[in-house]
């Protein structure tokens, strides 16, 4: 799509024109993807699913960012006078297209999860549902705590590389900034634009790795968990809709409320944010609807005192609950 045409069609479009195709890219937006992986958790009663969503979804994210910065791309109102961007101004580089990409990342998760559902052949799927049902040996408990620490080290890292490494090599026009902030009103001189965006989204693939610790605390502390753990009345659903909330209501208040002019705030801020999201939904919500009785203890205990004693593997070795 050429300069001259998007001018054009710039200059021809109605509101309603542009608000209904606004709303409609959103549909490939992370938000959409994030309200699908709540409706997940919220009604899905392993979790390992909405588990499962979570890390594609900061999969996606890491690519993105990652691709992002190393093409460095510019959009087209960052230097064009006459193109205005519509809504709240996107200020990261370019391509490749997030919507893009977190398009195809959700149609990839519901495909493979809900319809073709090849679980068996999935390493991933079965690790998560081992967590949830079954017997772990210290090792392999440990195994899974090194394994996801140096993974997410790398994501974390691998991302301020190149993040350090463009920045060094390839400058942007400080004009830009001029141009952007002249046509985007939430955008000021302090904000994060062009790369920083991009580095503070680096530690949202944070969040999966505290998602999995607090799978595997909520495991050591709970032990094995049945489904029917979630089989209540409506009023104890909406109780449990209510903690999630509660529970994620920290990293919302630091995201949404506390806003600052330093950019290494803002980072320290971020981090603090993905260190606590993913351990609050995946351990503190259950801890407090367990506390606050809101899932069918009765069941928990019955399912506990059936599976308490100890189990051995196929290669005879003896199995503890962590």
């Amino acid at each position: 799509m050429s300069l001259p045409y998007l001018e054009d069609l710039q200059k021809t479009s109605t509101e309603t024109s542009l608000q209904i195709f606004y709303y409609y890219t959103l549909l490939g937006d992370y938000p959409c993807f994030i309200a699908i992986i709540g409706v997940i958790m919220i009604f899905e009663p392993s979790k390992i699913q909405s588990m499962n969503g979570v890390t594609y979804l900061c999969t996606t994210l890491w690519l993105m960012n990652s691709m992002k910065m190393l093409y460095h791309e510019k959009r087209p109102y960052f230097d064009n006078e006459i193109i205005v961007p519509y809504g709240s101004c996107s200020v990261e580089y370019g391509n490749p297209s997030g919507h893009s990409m977190f398009s195809c990342g959700l149609s990839m998760f519901l495909y493979l999860n809900f319809v073709y559902s090849n679980s068996k052949r999935d390493f991933y799927i079965k690790l998560l549902k081992r967590i949830a049902n079954e017997k772990f040996t210290q090792d392999e408990i440990k195994m899974c705590v090194i394994f996801s620490t140096v993974l997410v080290i790398f994501a974390v890292i691998s991302q301020v590389w190149i993040y350090l490494y463009i920045e060094d090599r390839y400058p942007y026009d400080q004009a830009w900034i001029d141009l952007v902030i002249k046509k985007c009103p939430n955008i000021s001189r302090t904000s994060p634009i062009f790369n920083d965006v991009s580095l503070l989204n680096s530690f949202v693939c944070i969040i999966n790795y505290t998602a999995f610790l607090g799978l595997l605390y909520k495991r050591h502390l709970f032990g094995l968990i049945t489904e029917q753990i979630y089989f209540t009345s409506i009023i104890k659903t909406a109780h449990r809709i209510l903690l999630y909330i509660i529970a994620s209501s920290p990293a919302l208040i630091l995201n949404y409320l506390l806003k600052f002019d330093s950019f290494i705030l803002t980072l320290l801020v971020r981090f603090t944010i993905s260190l606590y999201a993913g351990f609050g939904l995946f351990f503190i919500a259950f801890y407090l609807q367990y506390k606050l009785r809101v899932l069918n203890t009765e069941a928990h205990q019955k399912y506990q005192e059936l599976s308490q004693p100890l189990m051995d593997d196929k290669f005879g070795n003896q199995l503890v609950d962590f």
